[in-house]
């Protein structure tokens, strides 16, 4: 065992000792048939952009709802508005809460779907509209409940077979919409961030729209940005959230007594021990946000949200973003302590855009410096 310090951090230390993970096949080539020659073509960037969604997003997460045929959004009373959409025929409605700064103008937003977690709170809300952001929040859970397939946007569209992540995705594009409404809000800012199982389906959203334009996914790990076919587990004869990071079977319910999968896509079960059979992994959907700015947050205690794993598909997908010339846009940044979205979080995110939107580099990202030694989990850099 040893320690390494993270470069700019002379307090985070993590110790490594990774004989116990599980490498269960090497990760999928981001790029494809394609060379990283090819990916400083505008056309080509969007052609495989488009390979990448289509052999992940109907597998893995069933699929998207489909754009509304109707859509309102209906000015409340303060900060409050309701989005309303969905068919001719029937309609879900959710509210959007704003939070505005100081001062005339255009002005960046922080989108967040957290509201029923209340990561973004006050103090968090301030520290970002002091700093000119707008911040907007809704409550994922208006869309679809997180203890069944039933009810809200599952009734819009019954035939379809979205999970419960495509559905909170599709609610971080109608707030999309909304904003885009406003005159107020500055376009080529649009910025989100979720944690846990908000933060799989934030990064869902930006990979599927190229409006956003930098996005944060914290502690996200299983169908966020965490890795399927490598697995953290610091005790394996010891199968809980201490020892051992989710994985697909744990998602399905093989492994830790109870059935989420309606999370996911229903085709993800047949997947469950059979890793290395996807024709996809999670560093797809990460590269898929490229050009745009991505960064990935997570605790080194974190062990359920595969903080290893998330390390190698990181890497996995800064291929795609070096091949196009913008390492510089994708970002990890580890701190101490277990499963949360912190202050210091936050404060890593609102770096990463005023580096991002300043063209200064970013220097908090210390993955390299914590993990860098592991051994990569694919051949084809």
């Amino acid at each position: 065992m040893k320690e390494i310090k993270a470069i700019g951090r002379d307090d985070l230390t993590h110790p490594m000792h990774y004989e116990n993970d599980r490498s269960i096949a090497p990760l999928p080539n981001v790029l494809g048939t394609m060379s990283p020659a090819d990916m400083k073509d505008p056309a080509k960037q969007k052609k495989r952009r488009a390979e990448l969604l289509d052999v992940s997003v109907n597998t893995c997460f069933g699929g998207l709802p489909p754009k509304p045929e109707v859509f309102e959004v209906r000015h409340q009373c303060g900060g409050t508005y309701r989005i309303t959409a969905g068919t001719k025929e029937k309609t879900v409605s959710f509210e959007l809460y704003l939070f505005k700064p100081e001062g005339e103008g255009k002005h960046p937003v922080l989108l967040t779907a957290d509201l029923c977690a209340y990561y973004c709170n006050d103090e968090i809300t301030k520290m970002f509209t002091s700093h000119g952001f707008i911040v907007a929040k809704f409550n994922r859970c208006e869309l679809a409940h997180e203890t069944e397939r039933a009810g809200a946007l599952y009734d819009v569209y019954p035939a379809l077979t979205f999970g419960m992540i495509a559905a909170w995705a599709w609610g971080y594009h109608r707030c999309v919409d909304a904003l885009l409404t406003m005159g107020d809000v500055d376009a080529d800012c649009i910025c989100i961030t979720g944690h846990s199982r908000g933060g799989k389906a934030t990064l869902l959203a930006a990979a599927t729209d190229e409006r956003i334009t930098f996005t944060q996914a914290s502690g996200s790990g299983c169908f966020g940005a965490g890795c399927f076919r490598y697995i953290q587990q610091e005790d394996p004869a010891r199968d809980c959230q201490d020892h051992h990071a989710e994985t697909i079977a744990n998602m399905e319910g093989y492994e830790v007594g109870y059935d989420i999968g309606f999370w996911s896509g229903p085709e993800m079960k047949k997947y469950a021990y059979k890793e290395a059979e996807l024709p996809f992994d999670l560093h797809f959907f990460k590269a898929a946000v490229a050009p745009r700015f991505l960064l990935e947050t997570n605790g080194t205690d974190d062990i359920w949200s595969n903080p290893r794993g998330s390390y190698q598909s990181f890497r996995a997908a800064r291929e795609m973003y070096a091949a196009m010339g913008i390492p510089e846009r994708i970002a990890s940044v580890y701190r101490d302590g277990g499963h949360g979205h912190t202050r210091e979080d936050f404060e890593t995110f609102l770096k990463f855009i005023e580096a991002g939107t300043s063209g200064r580099p970013f220097y908090r990202q210390n993955a390299d410096a914590i993990y860098g030694d592991l051994p990569k989990n694919y051949d084809w850099a």
